[in-house]
């Protein structure tokens, strides 16, 4: 299944869209739409047989390219994962940013961005519990992204710069899509595990005399 829309900026709600038409009762509902289409055509052609094979074959065509075209799609798409994990920690971070906090993340100011990466640092920094990465490059000598918008402000024009280019591209919004419908889905299954493995109320079996007149409010109902 195709796109019908991937928002630029909000690839949370395009992975929700997907995996909304992704139902197995939305699905069910159109394979078998498919099939019913099929049929009639195949039944429309059959004083032809020379165009009912060529219609048959067509079909069958189409589901290979289908699956062709899905897994050159995938493998795109994963080659792009690998090149997005190669950037580095704060270009990630401005790109996750943009795409999540601005309704139009050309139009986030360098103070902006230096303000939340700031913010980030001083956060993980409190916790203790990891080494903070998304600060500026080594070799600029800067401590915080505020200072560097001073010292090296054209360094940092060209890293925000490319850092929201890139995360208005059709491929991130994709990419940050399939990891919104991932998680649903591991979500989903992850309730379905706890509601299954739950413990059941076991019920106690009835008596003869409960079976045969029933009881009311746990009072067994005594034969007249």
């Amino acid at each position: 299944m195709g796109w019908s829309r991937i928002p630029k900026t909000d690839s949370v709600r395009a992975g929700k869209h997907w995996l909304a038409n992704l139902e197995p009762t939305k699905d069910a509902k159109r394979r078998k739409h498919f099939e019913e289409c099929k049929h009639k055509i195949e039944s429309a052609l059959a004083s032809d047989k020379e165009v009912l094979n060529m219609f048959v074959a067509a079909v069958e065509m189409a589901r290979l390219l289908g699956k062709a075209d899905g897994m050159r799609e995938g493998l795109e798409l994963y080659e792009y994962g690998l090149k997005f994990e190669g950037k580095t920690a704060a270009f990630r971070a401005v790109m996750r940013y943009a795409v999540s906090n601005a309704a139009n993340p050309e139009k986030l100011t360098t103070k902006e961005i230096c303000a939340h990466l700031d913010r980030e640092l001083e956060r993980i920094k409190a916790q203790g519990t990891a080494e903070p990465l998304i600060g500026p490059p080594e070799k600029w000598g800067c401590e915080t992204w505020s200072e560097a918008r001073k010292k090296k402000r054209n360094n940092v024009d060209v890293l925000f710069s490319e850092a929201k280019a890139e995360a208005i591209t059709e491929q991130f919004a994709t990419l940050m899509a399939w990891a919104t419908w991932g998680k649903k889905n591991k979500q989903k299954e992850r309730q379905k595990l706890i509601i299954e493995s739950a413990p059941r109320t076991p019920q106690i079996p009835q008596t003869p005399l409960e079976f045969q007149h029933g009881s009311t409010n746990g009072t067994t109902l005594k034969p007249k």
